[in-house]
C-alpha cells in the first residue's frame, strides 16, 4: 500500500503567534514571558510602523497566553483566535495544527518560487530566504527544515528520474503519476520501484524541469516535446487532455553507439545480412528504415552512418540530436519549434533544402514524418546517392505505403503514378526492424526495390 503523502507541520506541543499586516504574514514560536518589539534584544523582534522598541510581552496565566502592552498596561487574553494590535500588525495565538492547515500550501509555494531563483544546490540560501519571508526566528524551525529537506530531491531535480537516467541499461522512462514510474530494460517494461514523495513534489519537479529548459506548458498547449540536458527526448502531456494525470515519457539517448559488427554480435542480424548491409552502403544505395517505436531504427541508422566512407560528406537532419557520432566531414542540423511565438519555426523540410546547398554527398533524415519525405526523394533523384531516413511502419511493404502518404502531405501536386515512379526509381533498400518474442531488437526483414510494374512497386522481400 502506498504511503500517505507527507505534509508540512509545525513543531507539536508548541503555541505560535501569527502576525498579519496588509503586506505579509510572519510566525514566531511562543514561550512564557517573551518580549516583542523592534529592538533586536527582544525574543520576538518585528519591525513596522507603530511598533515600539520594547512594545510588550507574551505570558501564560491560568493556562492561557496573554499579552501585556507596556505603554497602556492593558492585558489582552487570546480567546477564540481574537487578535491584538501591535503597531501595523494584528497578532493572534494559534497551535501548530491550526497554522498548518491555514498556511501549509502558501509556505510550500514560497519554497518552490525561492528554489527557482537560487541555485538548487544552495539550500542554505533557500532556507534563509524562506525564513526571512515567513518566520521571526534566527534560524528556520528545525521541524520545517527537516520536511523541506525531504522534498528537496524532487524540487532540485535530483529525483527518481535522474537516478533512472544514470542507469545505462534503461532505454525508456514512463511516468504515470508520482508513485507509478515504469522503465524499459532489455526490451521489457517493468515497474521502476522508485517514486516521488507525493503529488506536489512531482508537480514541483516538472515545473523546475521546464523552467530550467526555458519551456512552458499550459491549457492553451497542454503538450510539449523537449530535450533534456543529456540529450534524451521527452514528451509531457497534462490536463485537460488527460484524466487529470501528468504523463511524462522519456526516450534516453545513448552516449555511445553500436557498429554494424556490434549489432551482428548482439544477434540483431546474421553474418550474411551484415555483408548485404555493408555492400549497400559502399554501393551508395538509398535506404529507408522502418519499424515501431523502440524497435531499433535509430540504433541501426547510426551503425549504417558509421559505415559511410570518411571521404563522403554527409549532412544529418533531425528534430533532436540522436544520430550524432564522432565523425569528420559531417554536418548536423536540427529543426526548431518555438512555442512562445518569438521565433519562426524551422522544419525538417526547410533543413533538407538548406542541406542541398552544403555540398552533401549523402543526406540523412533521422525520422521522416511529414512533407519532407518529398524533398528526401528529390535529393535522392539529384545525384545524392546513399541517402537514408527512417519512418514508422508495420513492415517493409507498409513502409512504402506510408512513404507515399507522407509525400501526399506536401503542397506539390503529384499524381499517384508519378509518386510511385519517384519511389521506385530512387529507393533501393528497405530495412524493417522489430522485436522478437523475447523482446530483443531484430532486423525482421529487408526488401530490395526492383522497379515498377504498371501501378505496383516491385519488392524482393527477405524475412529473417
Amino acid at each position: 500500500m502506498a504511503a500517505e503523502p507527507r505534509s508540512l507541520s509545525f513543531p507539536s506541543q508548541q503555541m505560535w503567534v501569527c502576525f498579519r499586516s496588509e503586506a505579509e504574514i510572519k510566525f514566531a514560536p511562543l514561550t512564557d514571558r517573551c518580549t516583542v518589539g523592534s529592538a533586536s534584544s527582544n525574543a520576538i523582534s518585528i519591525d513596522g510602523r507603530g511598533v515600539r522598541s520594547l512594545h510588550g510581552q507574551f505570558f501564560i496565566e491560568n493556562g492561557e497566553f496573554c499579552f501585556r502592552d507596556f505603554q497602556d498596561k492593558n492585558i489582552f487574553r487570546f480567546i477564540s483566535n481574537k487578535e491584538v494590535s501591535i503597531g501595523i500588525w494584528k497578532a493572534s495565538v494559534k497551535d501548530f495544527e491550526a497554522l498548518r492547515k491555514e498556511y501549509e500550501k502558501s509556505i510550500l509555494d514560497s519554497f518552490k518560487a525561492i528554489l527557482k531563483e537560487v541555485k538548487s544546490e544552495n539550500l542554505v540560501e533557500a532556507y534563509q530566504s524562506l525564513r526571512r519571508r515567513w518566520f521571526l526566528t534566527k534560524e528556520l524551525p528545525e521541524e520545517i527544515r527537516k520536511l523541506l529537506k525531504s522534498q528537496v530531491a524532487e524540487i532540485s531535480l535530483s529525483s527518481p528520474i535522474e537516478k533512472l537516467l544514470e542507469d545505462p541499461e534503461i532505454t525508456d522512462i514512463l511516468v504515470e503519476s508520482y508513485d507509478r514510474i515504469w522503465i524499459e530494460r532489455s526490451g521489457e517494461l517493468l515497474p521502476s520501484g522508485l517514486r516521488f514523495i507525493n503529488p506536489d513534489t512531482y508537480e514541483i519537479y516538472l515545473e523546475n524541469l521546464l523552467s530550467g529548459l526555458h519551456k512552458t506548458i499550459d491549457e492553451v498547449r497542454p503538450f510539449l516535446d523537449f530535450v533534456l540536458t543529456d540529450g534524451s527526448r521527452a514528451h509531457l502531456i497534462v490536463p485537460p487532455l488527460t484524466d487529470g494525470a501528468r504523463y511524462l515519457s522519456i526516450r534516453k539517448i545513448k552516449k555511445d553507439f553500436f557498429t554494424l559488427e556490434d549489432l551482428h554480435q548482439r544477434t540483431m542480424f546474421s553474418e550474411d545480412t551484415l555483408k548485404i548491409l555493408r555492400k549497400s552502403i559502399l554501393d551508395g544505395c538509398n535506404i529507408l528504415i522502418s519499424g515501431a517505436t523502440g524497435s531499433g531504427k535509430t540504433t541501426l541508422l547510426k551503425a549504417l552512418l558509421n559505415e559511410i566512407p570518411k571521404s563522403k560528406r554527409i549532412v544529418v537532419i533531425e528534430d533532436t540530436s540522436e544520430l550524432r557520432i564522432p565523425r569528420e566531414n559531417a554536418a548536423f542540423l536540427y529543426s526548431r519549434m518555438d512555442l512562445r511565438g518569438s521565433l519562426p519555426p524551422v522544419t525538417l523540410r526547410d533543413l533538407v533544402r538548406q542541406a542541398l546547398r552544403m555540398r552533401p554527398d549523402r543526406i540523412m533524415i533521422g525520422e521522416v514524418r511529414g512533407e519532407e519525405a518529398l524533398d528526401l526523394m528529390h535529393a535522392m533523384n539529384t545525384g545524392h546517392r546513399g541517402c537514408m531516413g527512417s519512418l514508422h511502419a508495420n513492415s517493409a511493404r507498409d513502409a512504402l505505403f506510408r512513404l507515399q502518404g507522407l509525400i501526399q502531405m506536401s503542397s506539390a501536386s503529384l499524381s499517384e503514378s508519378a509518386m510511385r515512379d519517384l519511389i521506385a526509381r530512387n529507393l533501393h533498400l528497405v530495412l524493417h526492424c522489430g522485436r522478437d518474442l523475447a523482446g530483443s531488437r531484430k532486423l525482421l526483414e529487408y526488401a530490395f526495390v526492383r522497379g515498377l510494374d504498371q501501378s505496383q512497386i516491385l519488392m524482393e522481400v527477405k524475412k529473417i
